[in-house]
């Protein structure tokens, strides 16, 4: 590549920030070895890219001038997440006009970026990378904060676990102590495991607690759709209550060992993909990058703003 030509990400921030030489050749060596295009989907704190949304959605689709239909792609995906809509939209647009597509995490591809790479042929992680539960984080104007749909759900399966172990210990002492049958104790315990845990039971909002339920089953059904067509409908349904379930808390880090325990069929990067995804980790981290590389000589650009120089941007 010549030194002559500036690089800039097609979508954003477009020729605002031009990549340095040093990057672009590490994303070439990428399509070159998988023979496709690389979109960059590279999500930091730069709006209004730096989640999965709308704008992104159709930035994604206005891509059709610009990659050949019917030819796969890859996307270098390093991504928080966002809106599950968006995501799951992008990834059925890439299958239908694309025929299908890889996905790179050299890093991470969290929450709707997790969902947005199961609609994915191919998911090729690095050796530190990592995907996300399947939850949604709530913009909770009241109370001023972002919350997990997980939050809500799992509070109440907790409190019910708790309730049951109440009982079982409850149970057990009063047996060992009283000698009397369970019969007898049984109605004395649920009383009084009733009378504990009913403070607790009453704090939960059922209408927020439906609406958090919702949220979570609507990102399920998206997940199971993308699924699908790489796995059964009985292995797609397991994946996802793994994805939504099982996991604690929404930053939990799936690497790629636990992503294929809970069924997932993802690949390690070959010893050549993980040096260059080595080398980009220093690049992913700096700005928000959404599109595919474009380039332009700089002399044309130097007669069009008449001889002024652009300094390349440094991402």
């Amino acid at each position: 590549m010549s030194e002559n030509v500036n690089y800039f990400a097609s979508i954003f921030p477009n020729k605002e920030l031009l990549l340095p030489l040093e990057f672009v050749t590490l994303v070439k060596q990428l399509e070159q070895i998988l023979q496709m295009p690389v979109i960059l989907l590279v999500q930091n704190e730069n709006p209004p890219f730096h989640d999965m949304n709308n704008l992104l959605c159709n930035e994604i689709y206005n891509l059709r001038s610009k990659i050949e239909r019917h030819k796969k792609i890859a996307i270098l995906l390093d991504s928080p997440g966002g809106n599950a809509a968006s995501a799951y939209k992008i990834a059925k647009f890439l299958r239908r006009y694309c025929g299908g597509f890889t996905v790179l995490v050299p890093q991470y591809a969290k929450s709707a970026a997790t969902l947005l790479s199961l609609g994915a042929e191919k998911i090729i992680m690095g050796e530190f990378a990592e995907l996300g539960p399947m939850d949604a984080q709530i913009v909770d104007r009241e109370r001023e904060s972002i919350s997990s749909s997980l939050d809500e759900i799992q509070s109440l399966e907790r409190l019910f676990a708790a309730s049951l172990d109440a009982i079982d210990q409850s149970m057990l002492l009063l047996a060992q102590r009283t000698g009397k049958k369970v019969d007898t104790i049984l109605p004395h315990v649920l009383h009084f495991v009733s009378d504990i845990t009913k403070p607790l039971f009453d704090k939960i909002d059922t209408v927020r607690y439906t609406q958090m339920s919702r949220i979570l089953k609507v990102a399920e059904e998206y997940a199971t759709r993308l699924l699908l067509p790489y796995y059964s409908q009985q292995e797609a349904e397991q994946i996802v209550r793994n994805l939504a379930e099982k996991y604690p808390e929404h930053g939990f880090v799936i690497d790629i060992e636990e992503a294929r325990n809970i069924g997932l069929h993802v690949e390690m990067a070959s010893t050549e993909l993980q040096c260059i995804f080595e080398n980009l980790m220093p690049f992913l981290n700096r700005t928000t990058l959404i599109g595919l590389i474009e380039e332009e000589k700089q002399n044309e650009q130097h007669n069009q703003h008449g001889g002024e120089e652009k300094t390349e941007g440094c991402i």
